[in-house]
Order: C-alpha cells, then structure tokens, then sequence
C-alpha cells in the first residue's frame, strides 16, 4: 500500500499491473460512467517505420512519430500525411507533443538526445535541445498549457529533467531531482511516463527494486519520489501515467516476462 501522506497532491493512486489493482486509499465521489459509441476500422499503412509517438490535439489534428527520423500529421480527423526531418534520419522519435496544426515537438530516445520543434506544420524543424553525454535516453515529455517537463534515465545518479515555460521554444535543465536507485529508469513509452498537470508533474520509473513516481508541485522545489507495488526489476516497472480530478493512475508490469501473472 502506498503511504498518502507523502504525497503532495491529493489524488488517489491506481497501480494496475496487469494482474491486480492497487489503492492507497478511497474516494466517494468518483467521476461517473458515460456511454461511448465506439467504431473500430482499419486504414492502409503510411509508412514502414514503427511508430511510437502519438498526440492528438483534436478531432481534427494529430501528430505521430516513429523510427528513420519520422514524422506523421493528421489535419482533417481522418487522413495522415507521413514525412521525415532532413539529417535526422538515424534518429528514433518515440514521443511527439503537438499543440495545434503547425506547432509540434519531436523527442528522439537513443544515445543522442535530440528536441525538434516546428511552427509551420512540419516544413522546417529547428533543433532546440541536444545533450550527447555518454548515457543520456530521453524517456518523454508532456505539457500543460505552454509550461512542460521532459525526462530521461538517469545521469551522476539523478533522472534527467528538463524544463520549459514556452511550449518547448527554450529548455533548462532541473538539478532539484532526488538520487535515483543504481538501476533506477525511464521507459521511452509513448512519453505517457510523464505526466504534467497544472500544478504539478508526475514522471514513473522502474528497472530496480521498487517501481517509483517522482512528483514536483509548483509550490515544491524538488522532484520526490514515492514506491508503488507495481512490479519492479529489469526490463519491469511504471509504463505509463493518467489522472482524474482526484486520482493518480499508473500501469506497467514486465515487458521482458510479460506472460508471469505473479
């Protein structure tokens, strides 16, 4: 169970392994249930390359990413238009943040750790964070209005955190991040490892002995984390985060021993 004092926002956590689900506490007023119309259809592919990023921003407008430098964008809710940024071929997007049809960021994972931005719908990219360290895997990053946190395994011990206020026209680095555990990591999983609300920011780990959730309110300077019972180990952990008006709601379990139920 996880202890809820410890944490500064009063949400309630969901850790859904995929076997079970945890609480650390209740809530009587819950968001109620609404009937979805849901239609299922298959489209022809648009590329080969394997996609992992994707943000929609509308009904209308969407943008996804994926290996050889790509790049793909929806603007009529139906149709998407693939492409690829010049010179970053060997790059492997695997997070995308649009915030309408021209604006977007591209998050590369890998052993360059890369940030494109563009304004004109893709025409041209500019490259507005590089950090090329031996170590350095960018895992994802998430916004709320203009303000938005990226983040990466760990380098001397502490995750990588980045900060911007200007919907990724500028970043800085955080250094008010507690240590990390030595096996401590990111999982580059669609950038929903990450999860920035108006007050404050979640990011999920996992990879040692206790799969985690660092937080950082506004009002807080530093990065805290707090365990879950989420299983932890290698190749296992948090994959991804959500919340709700007053929950906090993690998923994961073990990639490379994905049929053990235990």
């Amino acid at each position: 169970m996880i202890n809820a004092s410890r944490i500064l926002f009063p949400l309630t956590l969901f850790a859904v392994c995929g076997w079970g689900l945890f609480s650390c506490a209740t809530s009587s007023d819950g968001p109620t249930s609404e009937e979805l119309s849901v239609e299922i259809g298959t489209m022809e592919p648009v590329t080969k390359a394997s996609i992992r990023g994707l943000y929609v921003v509308s009904d209308k407008i969407g943008w996804a990413s994926g290996t050889d430098g790509t790049f793909i964008r929806m603007l009529d809710g139906e149709n998407w238009v693939v492409d690829t940024v010049p010179g970053y071929a060997h790059l492997d997007f695997r997070d995308v943040h649009g915030f309408d049809e021209n604006t977007a960021l591209l998050m590369a994972s890998g052993e360059e750790g890369r940030i494109l931005r563009t304004v004109d719908g893709g025409i041209s990219w500019v490259e507005v964070y590089t950090r090329l360290d031996s170590g350095i895997f960018l895992d994802g990053m998430d916004f709320y209005g203009e303000s938005g946190y990226c983040y990466g395994d760990p380098i001397d011990g502490r995750m990588v955190v980045l900060r911007s206020n200007d919907k990724g026209e500028t970043w800085k680095e955080v250094t008010a991040v507690a240590d990390a555990l030595s096996k401590e990591a990111g999982f580059a999983a669609s950038g929903t490892g990450i999860l920035k609300l108006e007050n404050i920011g979640f990011l999920a780990t996992g990879g040692d002995s206790v799969a985690r959730v660092f937080q950082k309110h506004s009002k807080v300077r530093m990065w805290a984390p707090f365990d879950t019972p989420i299983r932890s180990g290698e190749g296992c952990g948090i994959f991804s985060l959500t919340a709700t008006t007053n929950k906090l709601i993690a998923v994961g379990g073990c990639y490379l021993d994905s049929t053990n139920v235990e």
